[in-house]
């Protein structure tokens, strides 16, 4: 099992916790999640499907890099002048 399957599982039991409860504020507590969490949960559901709770996949952070200006030293080489 993947760790987002895990989580869309996990928060797929709150949900049904909450059903054979009866009480939103009990299957809160019994999972230890906010209310809001789970109102949060519960109205992606009602209105996209099951689905949604998956975590979304996301692409790695692409990084930038400055250049460097031609001709300048690194920043030590610059201290190092000034002294």
């Amino acid at each position: 099992m993947t760790n987002d399957y895990v989580l869309y599982a996990y928060r797929l039991r709150v949900l049904v916790t909450a059903r054979e409860l009866g009480s939103v504020a009990a299957a809160c507590r019994i999972h230890s999640i906010h209310r809001s969490a789970y109102y949060r949960w519960k109205g992606m559901v009602d209105r996209f499907g099951r689905e949604i709770l998956c975590p979304r996949e996301r692409r790695a952070p692409q990084m930038r890099v400055r250049p460097r200006a031609s001709g300048q030293g690194s920043r030590r080489d610059l201290v190092r002048t000034r002294t």
